[in-house]
């Protein structure tokens, strides 16, 4: 079932996925790719705000990261993460 009838198939990530993985394991995180964000919430979300995005014409940067489990990848390196993902994206 489409989360949008008349919707894409699928919409990609905006994000600059080379150059974040770049950064990161430069800092020693471990990265890897899907081209699936998941089922069901984290399916939703992504889809849900890229389509949003693209209907609207509104040109940002934007894509879903997951994150390991708190067990696998502490709080602390999670934030440390997402803030150099944040930089790349915004040009820093």
């Amino acid at each position: 079932v489409k989360i949008r009838p008349g919707a894409a198939d699928s919409i990609a990530s905006t994000l600059q996925l080379a150059e974040i993985r770049a950064r990161l394991e430069d800092k020693g995180h471990g990265v890897s790719f899907s081209a699936d964000p998941g089922r069901y919430l984290c399916n939703q979300l992504f889809f849900s705000a890229m389509d949003f995005l693209g209907e609207n014409a509104i040109p940002i940067p934007a894509g879903f990261i997951h994150l390991p489990l708190e067990s696998d990848f502490t709080t602390t390196l999670a934030a440390e993460a997402v803030a150099e993902a944040v930089r790349v994206t915004i040009g820093q």
